[in-house]
């Protein structure tokens, strides 16, 4: 009795089932159907796509250099700097790679810069130069002299003892360091005008295959790189 006084006066119509749910028929109502439920899935699959084939694509495309510099110093090169470096050190190169040309890589890195307009520059590159340290996948390192006496103080503190970071070279040139195997450029600085803004001591040096530098291809890096700085002092110096 309640139910029946509870319904009085509501339309039959109202209390009827709803009608089933009709499916989507045809092909664009289908694609509007899966479009409305499943948008946000389908635009993060698509983006996820677009990312992975720009990865490969970056892979399969990217060609590496034929040799690869790490450049540390107190002040950032500038770019004319960084492209004069660049072709000095091609000149004596070779074409690895065999295509066609010598590439060579130069990353600069400041670990002890610090401006208050980028105080975080420093930083990074300390983060950088330890995990080259670390990896060992770079072999051919170029420190000004404050740069080189930080980092060589690191290494002491984190290698065995009798561990020598540069490899030695078998040359006599007077600006040869035979006890640390580096190489400082005076006399390439003084003849080439591009250079005069560089630091005057800069020291070259091919680090020694050990460790974690001792992986097949940076056996290779290593004897490639020895090989070029070789050529660099025999040239300059006029020693070998």
């Amino acid at each position: 009795m309640a139910r029946g006084m509870a319904l009085a006066g509501v339309d039959p119509s109202e209390l009827a089932p709803p009608p089933p749910i009709k499916k989507p028929e045809g092909f664009f109502e289908k694609l509007s159907n899966f479009w409305y439920h499943y948008k946000p899935h389908t635009i993060a699959c698509l983006l996820l796509l677009l990312f992975g084939g720009w990865v490969l694509a970056e892979t399969l495309t990217k060609n590496p250099a034929d040799y690869s510099f790490v450049v540390v110093t107190e002040l950032p090169l500038v770019p004319d700097e960084v492209e004069a470096f660049k072709a000095f050190a091609a000149s004596y190169g070779e074409d690895i790679d065999g295509d066609g040309q010598v590439e060579v890589e130069l990353e600069n890195l400041t670990p002890y810069y610090y401006d208050e307009m980028a105080p975080t520059v420093g930083r990074s590159d300390n983060d950088k130069l330890m995990a080259h340290l670390s990896t060992g996948e770079r072999m051919l390192f170029v420190f000004d002299e404050p740069s080189y006496n930080g980092f060589m103080e690191t290494v002491d503190n984190v290698s065995e003892e009798g561990y020598e970071f540069f490899d030695s070279l078998p040359v006599t040139s007077p600006n040869y360091n035979a006890q640390e195997h580096y190489w400082s450029w005076f006399t390439a600085q003084e003849t080439m005008p591009a250079f005069q803004k560089l630091p005057h001591d800069l020291r070259f040096g091919v680090r020694t295959p050990y460790g974690t530098a001792a992986g097949e291809q940076s056996v290779k890096d290593h004897q490639n790189g020895k090989a070029l700085l070789l050529k660099m002092i025999e040239d300059v110096d006029g020693n070998h």
